[in-house]
């Protein structure tokens, strides 16, 4: 039998393959391209604008044509133009541009929160592909170790193997044979999440560039705690949720202060053969509804808004305690498994190899040694994965997901235009048709 391959751990993927490989900037390049979420992200910073735009424009003139007395006396009456000229008063427009500008605030921190979620989504998927694709590897190598072991087996029942021997040999052939077949779905499935994330999940595999055991970051709680409150684009999301709220509380207050109206009005008296002009001025008294509700409701959102930072800054540090849990644990399993478990087996393995070569053990029990060898690396490339995983979750502050909706991060933008839509003329304007 040949000697056994050295464990995967810790090498690069395939690297002495000429096959075309992709490294995780590629990947990443490839999702900033193709990840849809990326131009959602971008198209909800433009309807933020948008809509900060209009919340700014003052309101268009209404003209209308007027006549009046038309056949009084047989002659053709008064004919004429009114301007209907709407001023919106205490400042009501720039503040309505200030809460939506504030909205856009938030609108571009949610867009850049989405390109880290992509960048951090797609590098969980890589390592998750890199860890899969060298527990296949091992798979594939005990599986041809065994199919020889299996074959010296019923050689040596001429010698001193019995039928038991080869039973529990074709045993152990057929057992990893199957799990050979479990990694090699594990994989499938994990490239094609990878695909998914980086928005081509019609990208056939290929193998990767990388190391599972170089730059795994050395976390510590009090560290990732305090750039977590300083740096999270949830929280700073949140902060600006109150500078909004405070711009909508201003607005709402404002908008109890009533409107002015301003209609003139030229006209011809083809009675009189004269030109004459009217000016009407006039507002809404603010007796009944002075914009009270809103005041109230506004000034709810805000003491909301400003105990939503606490929030949020809570829930983050609750998910970070979990998260930083399985990190710790996973940090002990790999070093557990790099200064005890790889080398113990390894050893075993190694002694059993020359027991086999000075024909002192069976090959049944050498293929039992590797198959300890072999599944002992696997876990161990389980444990780095799940290592990674928990890593990039708090390096990445809990964005992780490359393919959620930016629209579910945002909350209602929208701002009411204080002045009349544009072609609308005001309620009360018409009166020149009623004198």
């Amino acid at each position: 039998m040949q000697a056994p391959a050295p464990s995967l751990a810790d090498g690069t993927a395939d690297s002495g393959s000429t096959e075309f490989q992709l490294s995780l900037d590629e990947l990443q390049n490839l999702a900033l391209q193709y990840n849809p979420t990326l131009m959602q992200a971008h198209e909800r910073v433009e309807s933020a604008r948008g809509l900060r735009i209009q919340a700014g424009l003052k309101p268009n003139p209404t003209i209308s044509y007027i006549a009046t007395e038309m056949g009084n006396e047989g002659k053709a009456g008064q004919h004429g133009v009114v301007l209907n000229l709407p001023f919106v008063t205490a400042g009501k427009l720039p503040k309505a541009r200030a809460v939506a500008g504030w909205a856009q605030e938030q609108a571009n921190v949610v867009r850049f929160a989405q390109e880290e979620q992509v960048r951090n989504s797609v590098r969980r998927e890589y390592y998750a592909v890199l860890a899969a694709e060298k527990r296949r590897s091992l798979a594939e190598q005990l599986v041809k170790r065994f199919q020889e072991g299996f074959r010296d087996t019923k050689a040596r029942t001429a010698f001193d193997a019995t039928d038991a021997d080869v039973y529990q040999a074709e045993f152990l052939l057929h057992q990893a044979a199957m799990q050979l077949g479990v990694t090699r779905s594990q994989h499938s499935a994990a490239w094609r999440r990878l695909t998914a994330v980086v928005g081509r999940p019609m990208l056939p595999p290929a193998p990767l560039t990388g190391s599972l055991t170089e730059g795994i970051p050395e976390l510590t709680w009090d560290d990732v705690s305090t750039r977590l409150v300083a740096e999270s684009p949830q929280i700073s999301r949140a902060r600006l949720g109150i500078n909004r709220t405070r711009a909508a509380l201003q607005l709402e207050e404002a908008r109890g202060v009533p409107n002015l109206q301003f209609e003139v009005a030229t006209q011809y008296d083809n009675s009189t053969n004269t030109q004459f002009v009217s000016l009407i001025t006039g507002f809404q008294l603010p007796i009944r509804n002075w914009n009270q509700g809103n005041v109230i409701r506004a000034a709810a959102d805000y003491r909301n808004a400003r105990r939503e930072v606490d929030r949020v800054e809570l829930a983050l540090k609750w998910s970070f305690a979990q998260t930083f849990q399985q990190y710790e644990i996973a940090r002990n399993r790999v070093k557990q498994y790099q200064t005890l478990l790889i080398p113990t087996a390894t050893k075993s393995l190694d002694a059993n190899q020359k027991l086999y070569e000075a024909r002192e053990i069976s090959s049944l029990q050498l293929q039992i040694a590797q198959r300890l060898f072999t599944t002992t690396n696997q876990d161990y490339l389980q444990a780095l994965a799940n290592l990674w995983q928990s890593a990039i979750t708090i390096e990445g502050m809990m964005l992780v997901d490359g393919l959620s909706n930016p629209a579910n991060q945002l909350q209602s933008t929208a701002v009411q235009n204080t002045a009349p839509a544009p072609n609308q003329p005001a309620n009360w304007g018409a009166n020149f048709l009623d004198r």
